[in-house]
């Protein structure tokens, strides 16, 4: 979730270095951002990043490296402006 103070930075952090960083992990099938609405968070912009990856060493490189590149980025700039998450899924069919 992204208050509106630190959107406009933080929206030119993730679309200009997290994102192509991400995309040019061959590792990774399918990198999607999307943004998420919802009427019960006013005034917060809440974006999803979506990677598909098959193999256990795609996560953990997502894992143990590329998130923690983007939160060494981010707290110092955002601190409590900004929340992020990480949610671990597979696909079934």
């Amino acid at each position: 979730m992204v208050e509106p103070k630190a959107h406009g930075q933080w929206y030119t952090l993730v679309t200009d270095n997290f994102l192509p960083l991400l995309k040019s992990q061959p590792l990774f099938k399918r990198v999607t951002f999307s943004r998420v609405l919802s009427d019960s968070v006013e005034n917060h912009y809440i974006y999803s990043v979506l990677i598909e990856i098959d193999t256990m060493e795609g996560y953990e490189l997502y894992q143990n490296e590329l998130i923690q590149q983007y939160v060494d980025i981010a707290k110092p700039m955002f601190e409590t402006k900004v929340t992020h998450f990480v949610t671990v899924m597979k696909n079934i069919e």
